[in-house]
């Protein structure tokens, strides 16, 4: 019979598993989505001081906006909260002094956890010894008035620089991106496929299907990575929108692609 997992194992495997956040397009929502990674999730709960509160809906909002995805993935964000939650219980029941403080993350609404350590209990008495009121609502456990322990000045003050200028100052939208004319290619590997220019990146998933506008109609593409070192100087990345073998769009043919304007959606 294999040996259990520890909390604090599964919190080291899911680190090794997921090194780097990526993004992809989600099919089903039709929305570019952010697969943070739980390094991050557990930097943000680290940095909840005592007598403040933060909620599974503001480090999603933060990463969203960090990474200009539509959406950071909630399951994901969800699982992650979950398995630092039980590891640094664990490794404070083992001894240590300093964890992670993660009954100071709440749920949307201040909400307790039912699925952190002690269903939602030892959060209570934790949140309680700090200064909170917490009351039952159904079979509901919540902060009362949490809003007002959300975020301290230092956090508000990061939150603001993220969505505007460094000042404080509404920061410009930003311009759509413009239209690309490419040459189709054919390759063995990607078939047909057009080399997007790193400038217009941040328009597409790292990897994956993605939507454009392809000479005024709607195509379903996927992003293709190429690692290479073909200048001699150094690894690095090309990324092509592959059409596929079956696209009725001949080699060699020009064509001019729009990026959808995520901002204005």
């Amino acid at each position: 019979m294999a040996k259990k997992k520890t909390w604090t194992e599964k919190l080291a495997e899911a680190k090794a598993k997921t090194p780097e956040p990526h993004r992809r397009y989600c099919e089903k929502s039709r929305q570019l989505l952010l697969i943070p990674t739980v390094q991050e999730i557990e930097a943000h709960m680290r940095d909840v001081s005592r007598g403040r509160l933060t909620t599974m809906g503001q480090i999603s909002e933060t990463l969203r906006a960090r990474y200009e995805v539509d959406l950071c993935c909630p399951m994901t964000t969800g699982i992650f909260a979950w398995i630092v939650a039980h590891a640094a219980d664990e490794q404070e029941r083992g001894g240590r002094k300093r964890v992670v403080p993660w009954w100071r993350t709440v749920k949307t609404g201040g909400e307790l956890n039912p699925r952190y350590p002690g269903q939602g209990e030892v959060q209570r008495a934790r949140l309680e010894a700090e200064g909170h009121r917490v009351v039952r609502k159904g079979k509901k456990l919540v902060v009362v008035d949490h809003e007002r322990a959300l975020l301290s000045d230092a956090v508000r003050a990061t939150k603001k620089r993220a969505t505007h200028g460094g000042d404080g100052s509404a920061r410009p939208r930003k311009a759509a991106p413009a239209r690309i004319d490419r040459r189709v290619l054919d390759r063995d590997d990607f078939g047909r496929c057009v080399l997007v220019p790193k400038t217009e990146w941040k328009w597409l998933p790292d990897e994956g299907p993605a939507r454009v506008d392809v000479d005024g109609s709607a195509h379903r593409m996927v992003v293709q990575v190429e690692r290479c070192n073909c200048q001699g100087n150094g690894w690095h990345e090309h990324r092509f929108l592959s059409f596929g073998r079956s696209a009725k769009i001949a080699p060699g043919q020009r064509v001019t692609i729009l990026f959808p304007d995520r901002l204005s959606r």
